[in-house]
């Protein structure tokens, strides 16, 4: 393969990559790096063809050769903050971006080549297609990142790096605070500057955007301005043509937007947005439809596999090459062997399975867990497409908290170890069917799955023994968690009333089931009440509650204590509305409702209920039989209107306004 100028990650003695862009040709193998702008590489390789050919008496390419040379190139970015190579890919022609890959992939680690323009759907149906969600170049939304690439886009043409360079679409933009310094050059290097900008102004790139264009993009000013700048002008007249330029670009910007640092977060937002994306603003979730934004942002993509048209699987070659450098930190941490595990979990159990994608979520997304887990990962994400359906399918998986590795941790034989975590299983599905009876709204379906780890924990006497580790599977619940909801939201007295509703319910089913942390504090609106919004009205119209972790903990003591936690999530919400009182009433009116209809449904059926887990052992030291007949002979037994006014009583919106 040819290579015109340095290598693609090449370094200076700074450390920084010496070649910021890059074209790779298909129809005669071969890489530029040499040359600011992707068509003038283009140029550099023609010549450079018609060189060779006329070194072996050729003749030049024909027109037709030249454009089959031009046509059967992809554009590539490279980033020097991540050291790798991104592809800018035609969402028409995705094929010629999967060729420049796997001719990439013979000189550049896969992990190190990654996809721009992912907010295409064409792009990202590709890349999904081939379980390859891992190679989207996703955007950061970190303040500090956001900064650094900023700063990291700057770049030139052929004069000063006056410009912030979009990588999707090849756009480099011109800020009025760049366009004030180009004033300040001497003559010589004002001239070239500004005949640059005369020139490239004008010209669009071979992906129909314009070379140069102006920030902020909708103002009244637009790049037609330069075309006052004519290159018979002397120094004198470009000066004057400058200046009527400038004051006609300072005048539509508007004021906000002119004090260009990034402080300014306005600007910097705004500017991070026109580099970012390739058309109007996005946000990064849409990279799946139907997925709350802040669910989404913890997303990690991991490498996984393709499945062929006739069902073959085919693991992404990144784990082979982690196999053969097992010491390398980064391919051992993208490379998550559950992520293998899970597919292969997949494939045997359906064969109609057409892609899958696996992602990690690093940390807990409830307040409270997240604040108490010290382990590496152990909630994931599937997102899948099956030949039966017409839409794609998203699952979460969780991994059992106690499994054999942490009953052989705590000094168990191995034996007693499996029992003990083929027990806690059978707690947890016998934990949910007891929030089932008593009217807890959790996800329709869940299921259990497995995969073998090696154990490496401290019980040395089964070092390296193979072991089951359980994991719990369920279907995504699309809705909003009612702890993030926007404060704009809460401006609609009907949204505040039908919210007060749902949440009123649910906190007297979370009262009953006694549902609390490990602590001993009651678990509510901490991130797994998700609301479901009417898709007609936009109002909220049902309530789930996407984990039952914590129920069945607290069943021995009077609800009575627990009055102030449930008023502390009126609190909350009453601070973001203007007149809290209709909400505050109804959620204490559900609230009450809902403990009244929980006693008389458990009186009508008594039996049903008493006798729902007479089969298990009854131990009073905590058996999931005795903690049943705790809870319901403490729900008999409660007053319905003594548990309402103690919340009542909690209320600091109410006591500030008497």
């Amino acid at each position: 393969m040819i290579l015109i100028g340095d290598p693609l990650l090449a370094c200076d003695e700074t450390g920084r990559l010496k070649n910021r862009i890059a074209t790779v040709f298909l129809r005669t193998p071969g890489i530029v790096t040499k040359g600011p702008m992707h068509v003038i590489q283009r140029s550099i390789w023609i010549a450079y063809l018609d060189e060779e050919r006329a070194h072996e008496g050729l003749p030049p390419l024909t027109a037709q050769e030249e454009n089959e040379e031009i046509t059967l190139s992809v554009d590539l970015l490279l980033d020097n903050e991540e050291k790798s190579v991104q592809i800018r890919p035609d969402p028409l022609n995705m094929d010629m971006a999967f060729l420049a890959d796997d001719l990439l992939q013979t000189i550049v680690s896969k992990r190190k080549i990654v996809y721009l323009n992912i907010d295409n759907d064409k792009v990202r149906e590709r890349l999904m297609r081939k379980g390859e969600y891992w190679r989207m170049s996703t955007l950061s939304s970190d303040p500090e990142q956001i900064i650094r690439q900023i700063a990291s886009s700057r770049t030139a043409i052929t004069a000063h790096p006056i410009y912030f360079y979009n990588k999707n679409t090849g756009t480099r933009f011109l800020t009025l605070d760049s366009f004030r310094n180009v004033g300040k050059l001497p003559d010589m290097e004002f001239k070239e500057q500004l005949f640059e900008l005369a020139e490239f102004t004008q010209r669009i790139n071979h992906h129909g955007h314009p070379e140069i264009n102006v920030f902020p993009t909708d103002i009244s000013f637009t790049r037609d301005e330069f075309k006052a700048l004519q290159p018979e002008m002397n120094i004198a007249e470009l000066r004057s043509v400058y200046k009527t330029i400038f004051e006609k670009f300072r005048a539509a910007v508007p004021a906000a937007m002119q004090d260009e640092s990034v402080d300014n977060l306005e600007w910097r937002n705004n500017l991070f947005t026109a580099i970012s994306r390739s058309r109007k603003a996005k946000s990064k979730c849409e990279v799946l439809s139907n997925i709350s934004p802040e669910f989404y942002k913890q997303i990690e993509w991991l490498p996984g596999a393709n499945i062929t048209e006739d069902g073959e699987l085919i693991f992404d070659r990144v784990f082979d090459e982690a196999k053969l450098n097992p010491e390398d930190p980064e391919l051992a941490q993208i490379c998550d062997i559950r992520a293998k595990e899970f597919i292969q979990n997949y494939l045997r159990q359906f064969r109609n399975i057409e892609y899958i994608n696996i992602g990690r979520i690093g940390r807990s997304l409830n307040k409270k867990r997240a604040s108490e887990s010290k382990s590496r990962a152990h909630v994931y994400i599937v997102h899948f497409k099956s030949s039966d359906k017409d839409r794609t399918s998203l699952r979460i998986i969780r991994f059992q908290k106690y499994c054999i590795a942490e009953h052989l941790n705590s000094g168990k034989d191995m034996l007693s170890s499996i029992m003990e975590a083929t027990d806690y299983t059978d707690y947890i599905f016998n934990r949910r069917l007891a929030c089932t009876q008593l009217g807890m709204r959790l996800p329709k379906k869940f299921v259990t799955g497995r995969i073998r780890e090696t154990y490496h924990g401290i019980n040395t006497q089964y070092d390296g023994w193979r072991i089951w580790v359980v994991y719990f599977e369920r279907d995504y619940v699309n809705g909003i968690a009612s702890d993030k909801i926007p404060e704009k939201w809460y401006e609609n007295q009907e949204f505040n009333i039908r919210l007060a509703r749902l949440m009123g319910e649910a906190a007297a089913v979370n009262l009953v089931v006694g549902r609390c942390d490990t602590r001993g504090r009651p678990m509510f609106d901490d991130g797994d009440e998700v609301i479901m919004m009417d898709p007609v009205n936009g109002l909220p119209c049902d309530l789930t509650v996407s984990d039952h972790t914590g129920t069945l903990s607290d069943y021995s003591r009077p609800f009575e204590g627990n009055a102030p936690a449930y008023a502390e999530f009126i609190n909350n919400h009453a601070r973001k509305i203007n007149e809290p009182e209709p909400f505050i009433g109804t959620f204490l009116d559900a609230f009450y409702a809902k403990i009244l209809w929980l006693q008389k449904e458990y009186e009508k059926r008594q039996q049903a209920f008493d006798r729902l887990f007479n089969h298990l052992p009854y131990d009073e030291r905590g058996s999931l039989a005795y903690r049943w007949v705790s809870i319901l002979r403490r729900l008999k037994s409660a007053d319905a209107t003594r548990l309402t006014d103690m919340i009542r009583s909690n209320l600091y919106a109410l006591r500030r306004k008497s």
